[in-house]
């Protein structure tokens, strides 16, 4: 009776390891927000078969491209933090990504895209700082997302910003040198010379 056990487990072991398993994995993503959309980007190059769908508080995405752990499948589910109009979301599937356009239902900034704790999602979902903006930046033109309708914004270098002029900032601050001992609260304390 025993031996017939080990019997089928083993039988069933040999049948699993004829079986070719496809690993599926999480591509890398990255997001921003801002008072009314999500852009989502999906790190997926040459993408192919790929199926989104998107729901109340869900989106899921599945295909087979290459990216940063090689060729193969991906899929994914993100739960979201809240709702998104499913009608005005949209996507682009381009040779080197992925690009969602997520409609937020009601207006406003989220804690988070998802809405499990974010230490779920730190190894495949990162920021995406170069269109990220804060509540204080919401009024600023969006740089093209590649999405008909959404305008442009050139980049600011640091060519574009005024440190005061050459080798400083722009305080009229005296140099340390300069100070008086009488106005910074008193003559200077000696430090008692040091022991070894």
């Amino acid at each position: 009776s025993t031996q017939s056990t080990w019997g089928e487990f083993w039988d069933f072991i040999r049948l699993q390891l004829k079986k070719q398993v496809k690993m599926v994995h999480i591509p890398p993503c990255k997001w921003a927000q801002r008072k009314d959309r999500i852009y989502l980007t999906v790190d997926v190059s040459e993408s192919k078969d790929l199926k989104i769908n998107f729901e109340e508080k869900k989106i899921t995405f599945s295909g087979h491209g290459h990216s940063g752990s090689g060729e193969g499948d991906f899929a994914h589910t993100f739960n979201l933090f809240k709702e998104i109009k499913i009608e005005e979301s949209t996507y682009k599937q381009t040779p080197r990504e992925i690009q969602l356009n997520i409609v937020k239902k009601d207006n406003g900034f989220w804690d988070r895209l998802t809405e499990e704790p974010t230490k779920f999602s730190k190894l495949f979902l990162s920021c995406d700082w170069d269109r990220w903006r804060d509540e204080d930046d919401a009024d600023d033109v969006d740089k093209d997302f590649g999405f008909p309708g959404m305008g442009g914004m050139g980049g600011m270098g640091m060519d574009d910003m005024d440190f005061g002029g050459p080798g400083g900032d722009s305080d009229d601050e005296a140099p340390l040198d300069d100070l008086d001992p009488s106005q910074a609260g008193g003559a200077p304390t000696e430090l008692p010379p040091a022991t070894n």
